[in-house]
């Protein structure tokens, strides 16, 4: 989850000399833990951490369980779907997928894969299903296009990068799979 999308709107100048950014507010920098502050430049930042400090620690703290609770409610709402999407008959799992649903290309994908759930075996559409679900940011399917790419699994062969790419995504998304497949 992207923190910086908690925030709205922008902060418009710098909170330590009040100075307004060349362009657009974009170009503060906000303090990396708490997100609410935001400088200039690294001079401005240094002069206003004394006064800052305290509020920081706190306001980084809640941003964390802010966080971890959105986090949270998003694995619980895809693993919500992907059950949904495990009950689907054959046909309307595909016209599920067909319509954009993450969590039916998900499953699909993984059917159309291993040749299971009344699926043919068809790893370039297994593929194309996990990616259309995984460019959704769906975590499960970046999860499960990690392990394909680390253990060689169907149509990828072993891959230790784009393996990483796909748990570092799905982890950032607050997947516990993932996070453990990162160490």
């Amino acid at each position: 989850m992207d923190d910086a999308a908690v925030f709205d709107p922008p902060i418009a100048s710098c909170t330590s000399c009040g100075a307004l950014p060349p362009a657009a507010p974009a170009q503060l920098a906000r303090c990396g833990p708490c997100k609410s502050v935001a400088y200039c430049n690294r001079e401005c930042q240094k002069a206003h951490w004394p006064a800052h400090k305290a509020e920081c620690k706190v306001r980084a703290a809640a941003l964390a369980a802010s966080v971890a609770a959105a986090q949270r409610e998003s694995l619980e709402k895809a693993e919500r779907a992907m059950d949904a999407a495990e009950r689907l008959s054959a046909a309307a799992l595909r016209a599920a997928a067909a319509a954009g649903d993450a969590a039916a290309q998900c499953v699909l994908g993984a059917r159309l894969r291993d040749g299971k759930g009344g699926e043919e075996e068809d790893q370039p559409a297994a593929r194309k299903q996990l990616e259309l679900a995984a460019a959704q940011g769906f975590a499960p399917a970046l999860n499960h296009l990690g392990q394909i790419y680390a253990e060689g699994i169907g149509f990828a062969e072993p891959n230790a990068a784009a393996a990483a790419g796909y748990f570092e995504r799905a982890a950032k998304l607050g997947f516990p799979f993932a996070q453990n497949s990162l160490g």
